[in-house]
């Protein structure tokens, strides 16, 4: 896996921010030019009851936009989005609601394992296997990243020398099992797959814990989400799930 630098990321949120700005500056503008049109036409009017009936109505116009706006935001872009994301989700057998307004919550089954995801703004996407796992492990794709992780969980950085992982740390309570886990070449394989970052934006982290196994994939695009790839990220998770399960319990306890 080839090791990136912060520059691809800190592009991708400027570009956001350009296109944020731009949107911004073209609804102004628009504003602009509707009020200056109803501007000229009041001063074009030499009858004051026809200025009155334009300023009644621009405000009904104006009114009558907001609220199409504001059932487009509340149901109309919702409804779209959520049957785009169903389409990915509801074929490995999960069940989808609605999750902050715009965005989707799963949850289900698969091979016999509890399992959720949810697609949140950024784009930010989370897939969680439900299986507690007696250890505490975290591995990410950026340094800085990984570094304040660690810290928090009071975890240490394993050192590992496999080409495949390249680029990727890795911290853990107990070392020598996060080596063991390691050692296992399919499951260092998924974890390539799974940290293997699309765009230089994206920041990804797998978490390994009594909470189960989750893969978090942030500041994404939604172009990276299909069915085929949500159902590699669950069988790669799953895979790790099933290895981890395998070792004997961490000697530093989960608190």
């Amino acid at each position: 896996m080839t090791n990136k630098s912060k520059s691809p990321f800190l592009a991708e949120m400027g570009r956001r921010w350009i296109w944020g700005i731009a949107a911004a500056l073209i609804g102004l503008c628009v504003s602009g030019v509707c009020l200056a049109i109803f501007l000229v036409l009041i001063s074009m009017s030499d009858n004051s009851d026809t200025g009155v009936m334009l300023l009644i109505g621009f405000g009904a116009l104006v009114i009558l936009g907001l609220g199409v706006m504001m059932v487009a935001v509340l149901f109309v872009v919702p409804m779209l989005r959520g049957r785009k994301f169903d389409a990915y989700f509801t074929p490995l057998g999960l069940a989808g609601r609605s999750y902050a307004l715009f965005w989707r919550q799963y949850e289900g089954l698969i091979g016999g394992r509890r399992v959720s995801a949810s697609v949140s703004r950024g784009p930010n996407y989370r897939l969680t296997i439900h299986s507690p796992v007696d250890a505490r492990l975290g591995v990410g794709t950026r340094t800085g990243v990984g570094s304040a992780f660690g810290g928090l969980s009071k975890l240490i950085q394993v050192n590992l020398d496999y080409p495949e992982l390249s680029g990727v740390y890795v911290w853990s309570r107990d070392e020598q099992w996060a080596r063991s886990l390691f050692d296992d070449q399919p499951v260092r394989a998924a974890f390539a797959r799974l940290l293997s970052q699309q765009y230089g934006s994206e920041l990804r982290s797998i978490n390994v814990g009594q909470d189960g196994i989750l893969l978090s994939i942030a500041y994404s695009r939604i172009a990276i989400l299909n069915e085929e790839n949500v159902r590699s990220w669950f069988d790669d998770l799953i895979r790790i799930t099933e290895a981890a399960e395998a070792l004997p319990p961490a000697s530093e306890p989960v608190e």
